[in-house]
């Protein structure tokens, strides 16, 4: 089934960072898994944690994450649409300090004794935090079991912007984030005043690869990552490039069998740095054998923020305590009846861009792939246009549905074959081929000039880019065909 089994890595004697021997009895990892019939991770043996037991219900969602050596456990409830249950549920909505200043309509807010979750499968309390929404569904307020409250503001593609932290000494850490039109954070900064007196990176910026985090650098350098596969979101290594000493560090991440980074070692298998997770992904234990490691990512292509402890999972920001985004899905009803969950359990489930759950690598798509007409007008639109990639099978391949014919002028589905037709009109008469990449970014634009909205058709091309590697296309390649003209010119007759 290619499920992960065992794990074990280890260590050379070599010089640690300190100049002293290292040998690391044991090994840097050992650990072992065990699944039931269906599937779903019952166990997992660790010789630093020890056996933690998994139990599911037959819907697949964890009930809890037992660990008898230990004596930790986490059990959790849900109810019938899949909303978390709290075992500390607040009977009512606490007057805090300042929250009438960030937010001035409270009318929507709605608290019933015994219940956490409001209208449309809102969290409201969970184990001592307690959350607030704004008119669309964004979590605009939340104040912590220690007393800290975390204000958040949203710009109007619904993405965080900016949030305010007071923590309950009395100070106050501001920070802004930013994004490109395609929803990949670029940057984030800390821009309170005591921001300067802290020694930790007040401003971080991101450089992506694709879908992918390539690239993070502050003051004191950057960080390099090298995934396990071109279409894979699990970090294989880290390349450090020292501000400060001039020099480069290489570290590898080791994984467990979903993708999560559980330890890290450098080139010579030393442990620098090993971590434990609660059921949900938050980290619980954060073990630095080399204090300077750089560790950021929780579950797959998840980014964790130390200021607010979210997680930044490209579309959408997680929360690990509850296992839910913090907004509503994107893509609405496409990604699942609630727009807040994550996934039955994060053991056998990924969500790469915070829009829908996958089981492994599975595929989603809009409609089903059979016929042309779906109905109320609807026609699929192959996203690899069958003429342009004549090997790919028209039965099995991605789809969406635009409105019309493709061959009716003033429809959004001939707006997207017309602009695709343009893109194709720039190498038709000049004997160059365009790449695939450049394909794919013409097909961004053909879904926006359809009225696509922007996150459905960045979505729509990382499902083109899932089919091209499934039949070993890739980016650089050049397009394995130009097709002719499908759509008329304005003024101009098709031939």
């Amino acid at each position: 089934m290619g499920r992960l089994k065992h794990q074990t890595a280890t260590a050379n004697r070599t010089l640690q960072h300190n100049g002293k021997l290292n040998t690391l009895v044991g090994g840097a990892v050992r650990r072992s898994y065990r699944y039931d019939q269906a599937g779903n991770l019952i166990q997992t043996a660790d010789q630093r944690s020890g056996v933690l037991d998994y139990v599911y219900d037959k819907l697949g969602r964890i009930e809890s994450a037992v660990n008898k050596q230990s004596g930790s456990s986490e059990k959790f409830a849900f109810d019938p649409a899949h909303n978390i249950l709290s075992d500390k549920v607040s009977d009512g909505l606490k007057d805090t300090k300042g929250l009438s200043e960030h937010l001035s309509d409270r009318h929507h807010i709605s608290r019933t004794k015994g219940r956490n979750i409001g209208k449309g499968n809102r969290l409201e309390a969970y184990n001592g935090t307690e959350y607030t929404y704004d008119a669309l569904g964004n979590m605009i307020y939340r104040q912590l079991p220690d007393g800290e409250s975390q204000y958040f503001v949203y710009d109007t593609e619904n993405q965080l912007i900016r949030t305010e932290i007071k923590k309950p000494a009395g100070n106050t850490e501001i920070w802004e984030y930013a994004y490109d039109p395609f929803g990949r954070r670029l940057s984030k900064e800390r821009k309170d005043k005591l921001a300067w007196i802290s020694t930790e990176p007040k401003r971080t910026h991101f450089v992506w690869d694709g879908t992918r985090l390539l690239q993070e650098y502050t003051y004191k350098g950057s960080y390099t990552y090298v995934y396990t596969d071109q279409d894979s979101y699990e970090p294989l290594a880290q390349v450090f490039d020292n501000a400060k000493d001039g020099k480069q560090y290489l570290s590898y991440f080791h994984n467990d069998q979903i993708g999560i980074p559980r330890e890290m070692t450098d080139q010579y298998g030393n442990l620098l740095w090993y971590g434990e997770y609660t059921a949900w992904g938050r980290l619980k234990t954060d073990e630095r054998v080399y204090k300077e490691v750089h560790q950021p990512f929780r579950l797959q292509n998840q980014y964790y923020d130390q200021e607010t402890g979210l997680h930044y999972n490209f579309f959408r920001y997680y929360e690990p305590d509850a296992g839910r985004f913090v907004n509503q899905d994107p893509i609405g009803l496409l990604g699942g009846d609630n727009f807040y969950q994550f996934a039955p359990n994060v053991n056998v489930w990924v969500d790469y861009f915070g829009l829908i759950k996958e089981h492994g690598f599975g595929i989603f798509s809009e409609v089903q792939n059979k016929g042309s007409e779906i109905g109320n007008g609807i026609q699929r639109h192959h996203l690899n246009q069958s003429q342009t990639f004549p090997d790919f099978s028209r039965n099995d391949g991605e789809v969406i549905g635009l409105k019309g014919s493709a061959f009716k002028p003033g429809t959004p589905h001939n707006a997207a074959h017309f602009s695709l037709d343009n893109f194709y009109d720039k190498y038709r008469n000049t004997g160059k081929m365009p790449t695939v990449f450049r394909y794919n970014i013409a097909l961004y634009k053909s879904l926006r000039s359809a009225g696509v909205g922007r996150i459905r058709s960045f979505v729509g091309v990382i499902r083109a880019m899932k089919e091209q590697f499934r039949n070993k296309i890739r980016p650089w390649n050049k397009l394995p065909n130009l097709p002719n003209r499908t759509t008329k010119r304005p003024g101009a007759c098709n031939k």
